[in-house]
């Protein structure tokens, strides 16, 4: 579990800012193929809050998370931040600077979509059980860590069981709807719990976002006043906020859906601003998969924050107790 003053302690000497920084499938389970690789009672212990936000990286991305952390930092109310490390090189690194992690190393052979669909597969079932935790489920938000928070979300989460930004992957959901939930910044109430284990996870097969959409669809998913025919959902030029409710097939009846609007929550970074009003509250730049080019696209857009020199700076920690 990662506070907010220890996240201040520890990146005070790291940030520089720039001048104009603001702060439809078969039904069988993806547990077939995939296998969770995190410890349920370390994530327990981990989810500290009622509002979770869960971010996944790897050793080779500690810059990133890094600078999305410093990014958050400066965000009021978020609520508690888990990162899944998906290698003992970024556990080590946390560790080295007073914070944790829990570890979630991939078990058993690749499957067919490779290593990224037990990280995918994983980052679900993370999500599945800190829905349900015993004692009082928690409400969880999923955050890509190159989608850099530079307002509170906060505003939106109630506007629907699950709360989503908008992308164009799967290609069908594009098609049919008009726009898709991006997995890149989703939040899950509490009320969706049900949901997230009987019908997201089923409809697992290699990728969380196309798991997403399609049992939404299987749930009958549908949009009011758009979303389908000749009407679609609005993409990049979206200004509002579009609902959508499943059949009422759930144990506590629909879900309601809400799709955020690209001006305020961004993917498709590439376009001018002036049509945003300065208040964009994420941003999530759509940029290759890999290191090198989401450090560059998040320098090229001033949402780099840590100095040339971040990791000269990082004041070393002692030991965890549980390293002695």
């Amino acid at each position: 579990m990662m506070a907010k003053k220890m996240i201040l302690r520890v990146f005070s000497l790291l940030v520089l800012f720039a001048a104009a920084a603001g702060a439809p499938s078969s039904r069988r389970g993806g547990g077939e193929l995939y296998r969770p690789c995190f410890d349920s009672r370390e994530l327990a212990a981990q989810a500290g809050s009622e509002e979770v936000v869960l971010v996944t990286a790897s050793y080779d991305y500690r810059g990133i998370l890094m600078n999305w952390l410093v990014a958050m930092d400066a965000v009021d109310d978020v609520g508690t931040v888990t990162v899944l490390c998906l290698d003992e090189g970024l556990r080590s690194f946390l560790r080295s600077v007073a914070l944790d992690c829990v570890p979630c190393y991939a078990r058993g052979p690749a499957p067919p979509r490779g290593r990224n669909g037990h990280i995918w597969y994983s980052r679900v079932k993370a999500l599945a059980e800190v829905l349900a935790l015993e004692g009082g489920g928690k409400n969880v938000t999923l955050s890509d860590v190159d989608a850099v928070w530079l307002r509170s979300p906060r505003p939106y989460w109630g506007l629907g069981d699950i709360v989503a930004s908008r992308g164009s992957f799967p290609s069908w959901a594009a098609k049919e709807w008009g726009a898709s939930l991006c997995m890149g910044l989703v939040r899950f109430a509490q009320s969706a719990a049900s949901f997230v284990e009987d019908r997201l996870l089923p409809d697992f097969h290699g990728d969380d976002q196309i798991a997403l959409n399609t049992a939404l669809k299987n749930a009958g998913l549908k949009w009011r006043g758009g979303g389908g025919g000749d009407e679609l959902l609005e993409y990049v030029d979206s200004t509002e906020v579009d609902v959508g409710d499943t059949a009422n097939i759930e144990p506590g009846g629909p879900l309601k859906v809400a799709l955020l609007p690209h001006d305020k929550f961004v993917r498709i970074c590439d376009r001018p601003e002036d049509a945003t009003g300065g208040v964009v509250v994420v941003k999530h730049c759509y940029t290759a998969k890999n290191v090198a080019s989401k450090e560059s696209s998040l320098a090229q857009r001033r949402l780099w924050f840590l100095a040339d020199d971040w990791q000269d700076r990082i004041p070393r920690a002692p030991p965890l107790a549980s390293d002695k």
